[in-house]
């Protein structure tokens, strides 16, 4: 939001220059009277040269956007996306196992696997692109936004989204058991104490009713 009303603000500037300009050569050109008298067609001048910019910097704009939303579809782009989320999903499921809060190991081998061949996947639509783009973008690459290779990558991608989503979900399942085997822990710990103490006090009010 805010670069769209910069950029509004931009090409409201940039017609109130050309009005100026317009009006400063005629001025110039012709002196301050006659272009009193040609006020009208300067005015006219003035708004078809100000509608021009503002053509050109709003189709500037727009071509930058799409540029911009171009970019991030490019198989080099959705690559490194990737190699991002399954970096996330490894460290998620390493922190998850030093806590200690994924005890099923049925599942623990399945998302491992799972896991194996996503990084198996990666690698090899890694070489591709390389091979294919090498190191750098180039105008070759933006042919390929809706090809194969990128359909490849988006898979890979929605995999491992998956795998991430059922280690959260399994994380918070084993969460929701230990915090509730806690709380019937200290449920009983109270009632041992309460016990105790009631205990402690009859005690001592047995003692204090024999002394009398």
């Amino acid at each position: 939001m805010t670069n769209l009303v910069s950029a509004t603000s931009l090409i409201s500037d940039a017609g109130n220059i050309v009005q100026h300009t317009v009006f400063s050569l005629l001025a110039v050109h012709f002196g301050l009277d006659v272009t009193r008298s040609l006020l009208p067609c300067a005015r006219l001048l003035a708004d078809a040269g100000s509608k021009i910019v503002q053509y050109t910097l709003v189709s500037l704009l727009a071509v930058h956007f799409g540029l911009d939303v171009a970019r991030s579809l490019l198989p080099s782009a959705r690559m490194d996306s990737l190699e991002r989320l399954i970096a996330e999903t490894a460290d998620l499921l390493d922190k998850a196992r030093e806590e200690r809060v994924l005890s099923n190991r049925e599942f623990n081998f399945e998302i491992q696997l799972k896991l194996s061949r996503a990084l198996e996947d990666k690698s090899m639509l890694r070489s591709r692109v390389l091979c294919e783009f090498g190191l750098s973008h180039s105008a070759q690459e933006y042919l390929h936004i809706l090809g194969g290779l990128s359909r490849s990558i988006q898979q890979c991608t929605r995999d491992v989204k998956d795998i991430k989503l059922a280690v959260l979900t399994e994380v918070e399942k084993e969460r929701h058991i230990m915090y509730g085997e806690d709380i019937k822990n200290m449920i009983i710990l109270g009632s041992d104490l309460y016990a105790t103490a009631t205990k402690s006090i009859l005690s001592l009010h047995l003692e204090y009713t024999v002394l009398r």
